[in-house]
């Protein structure tokens, strides 16, 4: 018997058809991460401080050595003139003024500069974020700065600088007037070059031991170098190693290097388990970026590339210099023509605060109002239509195409009584205004859904309701904007009035923040190979995302990032046999593992399973058992993994249980409302299985083998056949999300 594939969506999809009788829902996915609820609880900082500088020193108990940074911090500041740092300008430092008395513990950011360089050579970074409300530590790296330096430590002990930034840490943090100021929970690190190769290893990368001593081993040879010195020198790799300091939650990492001549490689960058953002000039010579910022960023598992265009070289990142400095260092302070170093350093350091903010869940208010007075607010626009989105943070997730995936909802409702008509949808950067993406007739309105939720006839909005609109985005790596915005075009009330007639109508709404925060690594739920991805991430089609539904007064889409699994055999059959029977599907009683370490939190063991074909008599479901047998994991961090369909008897697991990652919890069936069997699986942030948000994750590891034509798959009604064409050759996956009808071999474990 011929089984339609539109019967074969996942639970709560079906939990859609039947709540809503909406039908011929599609798939997508995508993100959140709980990284930036933080900010619910934190203060919200006005955009612009004065900023106080101080010296500070301290000996390093452990081994008597005298440490020191300069501190730029937000500051109280009365008639005192700011200090003058030679050779540089645009700089207003007040040196030692009272810290701002407001009792706020601020964001930290520590900065490692650059070989032979001095942590006052980025005080204009450092002014900027205390402008903005952060407390910044510029280093001055142990005999590697302008002032005291020697090779053995610029060029041999490298893991020196990680160290001593975590000792610089912990300084501040245990200090009696600064300890209370700061917030231990927003901390970050910066670094310009070898520093920016430092800030990798803080944020977890390693080296590999050989390529590390082999760069040692150069130096310790080299006849350049006095005997005195070079007999000081170590070829030992143990003390780079493991310099991960877990207090850092971002890496903002300026024309990092030397990284592949230290010895960083791709499985090393691969460790690193924080967001990193990678700036570097297009003309570097120093550090150049297709050798070190971009192959960092090209296995780093959540990092964020900008290429600054133009003849931009490697001393961008440092201070603007005065006259003298362009006549005395001219190689520093001079850029090549059509270059703007102080126009740069404004595009730097709104990146760097705006990828700040991100990772650290820091709330932005509106600068006091003495220092906008003289701004002149943009004139308020009438709308009839307003636009909010739904769940978040939103996280870019990257997929087995090479692309970043962000995908989100927008609910718009008609507040007056014209009957709204949409017309065209652009996404913006919301910096640029540059449109990243754009929608009108019919394209725009496949993406538009009720709130029951079912596929709107017409892209209308009726006076009092609600629409749901349906975003996608794919971007190449390091081109994620910070976030983005939506400017719509539509016929609506153009003014409050009772009567008004629909007329054309113009707005930008809704602006989305793309946090840069790192998703749950997780094992594959499945063992072998020829596992199809059905119902996946990221193509327009919303089947998943179309069961989104209003649950303990909320509206929530747990299943915005679901899978459903099913299995091709090596003839590329799901069915091998009589359609009606679930043992002639090729995943019928394959076993299912936890992804992760956790706790179980919801079971559900003795229901049957469902004839293929067919689905339960919808009065005889509820919220609890549309899944059928199921297991929700708590796997921390306010992650809960839910597998769906199961076999009746085959959860050997009670609520409390603990369970290691890899443990067999079940076996794939067809119960609950299941046409067909498969399992289904996501992540979510809650334990309800229907009030939660769906968040991203990635698998460690697998194979992509192959892909199922999607327009096949789609147009086709039935399952019986075979499907799927293999790769020439398959492709490891490491750290990515299986996308739409994607063929993969998770291997055995």
């Amino acid at each position: 018997m011929p089984i339609a594939l539109s019967r074969y969506v996942s639970t709560l999809c079906q939990c859609a058809r039947w709540c809503a009788m909406g039908g011929g829902l599609k798939a997508c996915f995508y993100m959140a991460l709980a990284i930036f609820m933080g900010a619910m609880g934190s203060a919200a900082w006005a955009v612009s401080y004065d900023a106080g500088m101080a010296q500070v020193e301290y000996v390093d108990a452990t081994s008597g050595r005298t440490l020191s940074y300069m501190l730029i911090y937000p500051a109280a500041v009365n008639a005192a003139a700011p200090v003058r740092i030679p050779m540089t300008q645009g700089l207003r430092l007040y040196q030692d003024a009272s810290p701002l008395p407001d009792g706020v513990r601020r964001p930290l950011v520590v900065l490692s500069h650059g070989a032979g360089g001095n942590g006052s050579n980025y005080a204009w970074l450092g002014q900027y974020l205390a402008a903005h409300g952060y407390i910044v530590a510029l280093v001055h790296h142990y005999r590697a700065n302008t002032y005291d330096r020697s090779a053995l430590y610029v060029r041999n002990r490298l893991w020196q600088r990680p160290r001593d930034i975590s000792l610089g840490i912990s300084h501040l943090l245990q200090d009696k007037d600064w300890g209370p100021r700061i917030d231990p929970d927003r901390i970050a690190v910066a670094g310009h070059s070898q520093g920016g190769f430092a800030a990798l290893w803080l944020g977890g990368a390693q080296v590999n031991p050989e390529a590390f001593m082999r760069y040692q081993r150069g130096w310790k040879s080299n006849p350049l170098v006095p005997a005195h010195i070079r007999e000081s020198m170590q070829v030992d790799a143990v003390p780079a190693q493991h310099l991960r300091d877990d207090r850092v939650k971002a890496v903002f990492a300026m024309a990092p290097g030397v990284i592949q001549a230290f010895g960083m490689d791709a499985d090393g960058l691969r460790q690193t388990r924080v967001p990193v953002y990678l700036m570097v000039g297009a003309q570097d010579r120093a550090t150049p970026a297709d050798e070190n910022a971009a192959f960092a960023a090209s296995h780093i598992p959540q990092a964020e590339l900008q290429i600054l265009r133009g003849p931009v070289g490697h001393e961008i990142f440092t201070n603007e210099c005065d006259s003298d400095g362009r006549d005395n260092y001219s190689e520093s302070c001079v850029d090549a023509p059509g270059v703007d170093r102080a126009d740069m350093h404004r595009t730097i350091g709104q990146a760097a605060l705006t990828f700040f903010d991100s990772t650290l869940g820091v709330a932005r208010a509106a600068a006091p109002p003495e220092r906008v007075a003289a701004a002149q607010p943009a004139p308020d626009t009438f709308t009839a239509v307003v636009a909010a989105p739904i769940g978040g943070p939103h996280v870019a997730v990257p997929g087995t195409d090479g692309q970043l995936h962000v995908l989100y909802e927008l609910m718009l409702t008609n507040t007056k009584r014209a009957t709204a008509t949409l017309q065209q949808l652009e996404v913006l950067d919301a910096a640029s205004r540059k449109v990243l993406a754009s929608w009108s007739g019919e394209a725009l309105l496949g993406r538009i859904r009720t709130v029951q939720p079912a596929p709107a006839q017409a892209p209308t909005v009726p006076f009092g309701e609600s629409r749901l609109l349906y975003v996608e985005l794919a971007f190449p790596p390091g081109d994620v904007p910070p976030a983005v915005t939506h400017r719509l075009h539509l016929l609506a009330a153009p003014n409050p009035g009772p009567n008004a007639v629909a007329a054309p109508a113009q707005f930008t709404a809704a602006q989305i923040n793309i946090a840069r925060a790192p998703l749950p690594v997780l094992q594959p739920p499945l063992r072998g190979s020829g596992w199809l991805a059905v119902n996946g991430c990221c193509n327009s089609g919303i089947v998943h995302r179309g069961s989104m539904q209003g649950v303990n007064g909320g509206l929530y889409d747990s299943q915005r990032f679901a899978i459903d699994w099913m299995r091709l055999n090596p003839q590329g059959e799901m069915i091998h046999g009589d359609p009606g029977d679930v043992n002639s599907f090729i995943n019928y009683g394959a076993e299912v593992y936890a992804v992760a370490d956790g706790t179980v939190v919801d079971v559900l063991n003795d229901l049957d399973d469902q004839i293929p074909g067919q689905l339960p008599d919808p009065a005889a479901i509820t919220l609890h058992t549309v899944d059928g047998n199921h297991v929700i994991l708590d796997i921390g961090q306010g992650r809960y993994a839910f597998y769906a369909h199961l076999q009746k008897g085959s959860v050997n697991l009670r609520r409390g249980d603990q369970v290691k990652a890899g443990r067999v919890i079940g076996k794939l069936g067809n119960t609950g409302n299941s046409s067909g069997p498969h399992l289904h699986f996501h992540v979510m942030d809650s334990p309800s299985a229907l009030g939660a948000q769906g968040m991203p994750f990635v698998f460690d590891r697998f194979m992509l083998t192959g892909q199922a034509d999607i327009a096949r798959f789609e147009a086709s009604d039935e399952l019986t056949g075979r499907w799927g064409q293999a790769l020439p050759q398959p492709a490891p996956q490491q750290e990515r999300f299986p996308l739409n009808l994607n063929i993969v071999d998770f291997g055995e474990r």
